[in-house]
Formats: C-alpha cells, structure tokens, sequence
C-alpha cells in the first residue's frame, strides 16, 4: 500500500526540480551570445535540467532512489558551478542570478541529506 505522504512529497519534489530546471534555462537564454555565454548557457540548462529528469525515472509514489539522488546531487552541483561562473564574469546582473543560487543551495542540501540518510 502507497503511503500518501510519500507519494505527495514525490510529486512536490518533482515539480520544485522542474521549476528550478526552467529558472535556469530562463537565466542560460539570458546571457550574452558573445564571449562564454553560449558555452555556459548550454552547460548550465544540462546541468540544472537533469535532475528533473532523473527523479522524472522513480516511481510516481516514490522518492528517488540513494543513487538518483547522487546523481542529482552532482548536477546539481555542476549547476552551482556554472552559476558561480555567471556571477563571477558578469554575464549578468547579481539579482537576475541570486534567487537561482539560494534555491541551488536549498535543493543541494535536501539532496545531501537524502544521500547521508541512504547511506
């Protein structure tokens, strides 16, 4: 027997990742087409779109997997990374990128938890 909160925490997750995914190609189509804007707007849209898609793969009742979670976990990083990267070349103003960076690192700590609690 499914347990209902599972199954909405499940859901909740997969449309906060699908959210965050979408921020992120908002920002990626943002950035300038010249210098290094093309190279990482394309890495950061990967990056920040595949954990949707990797808890997309668990059971609609489920929450992901310990090692869906690793590999959202390390995604998730690389996306910090890009985003960092943004900031630090001044692709664009701080405050276009500032909420994306405080919900990378919420999402990366509940992803970290997850693993510590599998493992």
């Amino acid at each position: 027997m499914l347990h209902t909160g599972s199954r909405h925490k499940a859901r909740r997750l997969r449309e906060r990742l699908a959210r965050f995914g979408t921020s992120a190609c908002r920002l990626a189509a943002s950035l300038p087409t010249s210098s290094m804007g093309p190279s990482i707007a394309r890495q950061l849209a990967r990056a920040a779109t595949a954990p949707a898609a990797i808890v997309s793969r668990s059971p609609e009742s489920r929450v992901p997997s310990a090692r869906a979670s690793q590999l959202c976990l390390k995604e998730l990083r690389e996306a910090l990374t890009w985003l960092e990267l943004v900031c630090a070349l001044r692709l664009v103003r701080p405050a276009k990128v500032s909420q994306l960076l405080r919900e990378t690192h919420h999402l990366i700590a509940l992803f970290e938890a997850t693993v510590n609690d599998h493992g």
